[in-house]
């Protein structure tokens, strides 16, 4: 009997060995259609500057191999310091840094900063993204469909440059166990197996169109490429490579871009291809008026004749041209001309037929928007607006310092202004919970108000916190605060977080202590400032 057990287990295993290797070498045949017609471009990327296994110049000789030529890495940080202001040419290929942000909302990207503060991102997405235009990045929301790290910030005052339609890691969390197995299992066989787990990324089109009506916002496919995949928090298996990675999603730029392609990203001028489906010979989609070309990103206010051309040898396609997020207009062939475009916001899709590996309903390419006499529907946001506030001011004078040992600090009232002058010790490994903050501690009614209001200067660059307890937690809030100038900043209870935690939406009724303060999560360690605070309370519309 157990002879028997022993010869259907060792036929069932064979069987399945022998349909593996079948199924593998059938998968090895495939080869996608390849052209040498545009910039090919990776965004999304980890080096070793966060937990990405190579250095960059590393990664640029990977991406060379597949005939990539611009990189916009993405570390982790908050912002990462290094990798966001990092900028080189190896070769052929352009590294363009950025950094990789976990919110309490999601995960916010960005590339291309020429500095950055001593102050961390805040929470709030609408400031977190302003923060990093001021320092000159480009900023992407994350995975708006991942199971795990998903975006979860979708109001009205969301405007991003910039939206992930698909990224791979968000299908790989999506797999079972035995999906994840299989897809490793084929990698010796091919790197582009794992094409067959992309799904239509209906949610990601639907936001992506819902935001279009705010303003520009330009559509990015992502590897999330690290060069590993950690199986425990030692163990890592350096695949899939980076130029495995690279081979299946990229960026598409026109060649005029050979001197700079991160201007055609910053301007929209692009399209999202799923590579390893193949790499067409031509996709276009312009505008043409009296006035000269309308290209991707851009906006006219005059009508336009619009071009969709497609070349795709040994591809069958459908092309499908959207207008204010609904199909406008579909067909089989290789061309859609629309002589007079009236107004509207239109972009591109084009899908594969009877491909195999990529499904009919995944986009294999899609366009950036081209906006026809397009007013957008920006929604008014009160911001800073003192005159239409009630103020109810704190008593500063009963407010004290608290901080870490080794931090210093001092609070005193000065002329017409209380200074908050102090030193943020280094935080390290033995001691990693750094703060001075003034502190307020007492029982205060909050229900009545909408905010907090702050009249004060910096003597540098700097965002502080607000922070409020009472019985059901630590809350906090962030404010911005620019040297050499009289700052007049509302805060209000709708942009407060519990720590470590998402939004609270209800309103607070009272806190029993109340903080001002600068720490190793809201900022950098190691240095000193000061905060004249010339009036500080809270406020009532």
């Amino acid at each position: 009997m157990v002879k028997k057990i022993g010869f259907i287990f060792l036929f069932l295993f064979g069987g399945i060995f022998i349909w593996y290797l079948i199924s593998g070498f059938i998968l090895s045949e495939y080869k996608p259609s390849l052209s040498n017609n545009y910039i090919w471009a990776e965004y999304h990327l980890h080096s070793n500057f966060s937990d990405g296994i190579y250095p960059p110049e590393k990664i640029a000789r990977e991406a060379d191999k597949v005939g990539v030529k611009l990189l916009l890495m993405t570390d982790h940080g908050d912002p990462n310091p290094i990798s966001s202001v990092f900028k080189k040419k190896y070769g052929d290929v352009n590294i363009v840094g950025g950094s990789e942000s976990a919110l309490p909302e999601g995960h916010l990207n960005f590339f291309g900063a020429k500095k950055v503060p001593l102050f961390k991102l805040p929470p709030y997405p609408p400031d977190a993204i302003e923060d990093i235009r001021e320092w000159g990045g480009f900023t992407i929301v994350t995975y708006p469909e991942d199971p795990e790290q998903g975006w979860h910030y979708w109001e009205d005052d969301l405007m991003p440059d910039g939206l992930e339609i698909i990224n791979l890691s968000t299908y790989f969390r999506k797999l079972s166990l035995l999906g994840k197995i299989k897809a490793y299992l084929y990698l010796p066989f091919s790197r582009y197996g794992f094409l067959k787990y992309l799904k239509r990324p209906s949610f990601a089109l639907k936001m992506w169109d819902k935001i279009l009506k705010m303003g520009k916002v330009f559509g990015f496919y992502a590897t999330n490429a690290h060069g590993r995949t950690p199986i425990t928090k030692k163990i890592k298996i350096p695949e899939p490579s980076y130029s495995k990675m690279f081979s299946l999603l990229a960026i598409g730029i026109d060649k005029r871009y050979e001197g700079n392609p991160e201007i055609a990203v910053r301007k929209g001028d692009f399209f999202s291809i799923i590579r390893g489906a193949g790499e067409p010979e031509l996709f276009e989609f312009y505008g043409k008026s009296s006035d000269g070309i309308v290209r991707q990103g851009e906006e006219t206010k005059t009508r336009i004749s619009l071009y969709v051309k497609l070349k795709a040898k040994g591809l069958k396609s459908r092309i499908i041209l959207i207008k204010n997020g609904k199909i406008f207009k579909e067909t089989e062939k290789s061309e859609i001309f629309i002589e007079k475009a009236d107004t509207g916001i239109y972009r591109v899709e084009v899908y594969l037929k009877n491909h195999p590996l990529l499904k009919d309903n995944v986009p294999w390419i899609i366009s950036n928007p081209i906006f026809v006499n397009y007013s957008f529907k920006k929604p008014a946001i009160k911001k800073n607006d003192f005159e239409n506030i009630r103020k109810f001011p704190l008593s500063l004078e009963n407010f004290h310092i608290e901080k870490n040992q080794n931090s210093k600090a001092l609070f005193k009232k000065k002329d017409d202004f209380f200074l908050f002058k102090y030193y943020l010790s280094k935080k390290t490994k033995a001691h990693p919970d750094v703060w001075c903050s003034i502190a307020l501690r007492k029982q205060i009614k909050t229900s009545d108000f909408d905010g907090f209001y702050i009249i004060a200067n910096s003597d540098k660059y700097m965002r502080y916190w607000i922070e409020l307890r009472n019985e059901n937690g630590n809350f906090y809030s962030s404010f911005k605060l620019y040297p050499e100038k009289e700052n007049r900043v509302l805060i209000p209870f709708t942009k407060f977080y519990r720590i470590y935690c998402k939004r609270v939406k209800e309103k607070f009724k009272q806190a029993n202590a109340l903080f001002i303060s600068i720490n190793g999560l809201n900022s950098f360690s190691n240095f000193s400032s000061s905060l004249k605070i010339k009036d500080f309370g809270f406020y009532r519309r």
